[in-house]
């Protein structure tokens, strides 16, 4: 369904990676809802340079200059960036929501390097040689599913399951992450800890190679399991004005071996960084 994105819409996708969005609008998971207005639109970009690492085979890092966001916060219907959501239950303590976002694995195809089928002959076991092999191609998926997230001072610690709705692969994901902030002067820092299991289906969709992709029956990856992602995520930011801030971010992705182990993916993890100035209307 989604299988070539518009450019712009790539690079809101890409801020999925790149930024901890929340799910709730009275969470301080994320910098944009320490900063809302019930019922207005909040709008900004970020300028600098950062780069994403693409695990995919062949495949060149993907280079980052502008990262544009948005967000609005109604009484309970919320969006950010490309996520959308609707609070069932929010309390100082607890938020309950529906949400919804983009599945990441279908990303990285989007900037696959055309030479990666060459790439990919090197590895694993094969014999008879088919003609014509067609190229590696993976459509991204949209995910809908809830959030539950407890809050206790400057912690919070929430669960996530996601489901494929758009067809694609028929997956789901679950999260469950612990997010602490810290604030100093004009200094806000966060960390992040995050674990997400990746069912067997979409696993499956994602990196299973068949022989005509290839061009040759592959004997030598299966995968036989869901998967289990291990994230951290540091994000720093220095208040200018009201309007501008400094802001550095770092995410790592732990690969479970069950996604590296896949002759598509050359790398055990996934980090992505940014420095820039940041500016919100």
């Amino acid at each position: 369904m989604f299988s070539r994105l518009p450019s712009v819409l790539f690079i809101f996708c890409i801020l999925i990676v790149t930024s901890n969005t929340s799910f709730a609008s009275s969470s301080n998971y994320s910098y944009s809802t320490t900063h809302n207005t019930v019922g207005e639109w909040r709008i900004g970009a970020a300028l600098g340079y950062g780069q994403i690492d693409n695990p995919i085979v062949d495949a060149s890092e993907i280079d980052l200059y502008v990262l544009p966001t948005f967000a609005y916060y109604g009484e309970r219907f919320f969006i950010e960036n490309l996520s959308l959501g609707y609070a069932l239950l929010e309390s100082d303590e607890v938020v309950i929501d529906l949400a919804s976002r983009f599945n990441l694995d279908g990303i990285y195809f989007y900037q696959q390097d055309p030479d990666l089928l060459a790439a990919l002959g090197f590895n694993g076991e094969f014999y008879r040689q088919p003609p014509n092999p067609l190229p590696v191609e993976r459509d991204v998926s949209y995910l809908a599913g809830g959030a539950m997230t407890f809050t206790q001072d400057s912690i919070d610690v929430s669960f996530r399951w996601f489901s494929d709705v758009t067809g694609v692969h028929g997956g789901n994901e679950a999260e469950v992450s612990v997010y602490r902030s810290w604030h100093w002067d004009d200094w806000q820092i966060a960390l992040e800890a995050l674990v997400t299991r990746k069912s067997g289906r979409l696993v499956d969709y994602y990196y299973r190679v068949n022989e005509n992709e290839l061009g040759y029956v592959f004997d030598g990856y299966t995968p036989a399991s869901e998967a289990i992602n291990f994230s951290v995520f540091l994000s720093m930011r220095r208040t200018i004005n009201d309007n501008w801030n400094y802001l550095f971010t770092y995410k790592h992705t732990y690969l479970d071996d069950v996604i590296s182990n896949s002759p598509l993916i050359n790398n055990k993890g996934v980090a992505s960084y940014f420095l820039g100035i940041e500016y919100y209307l």
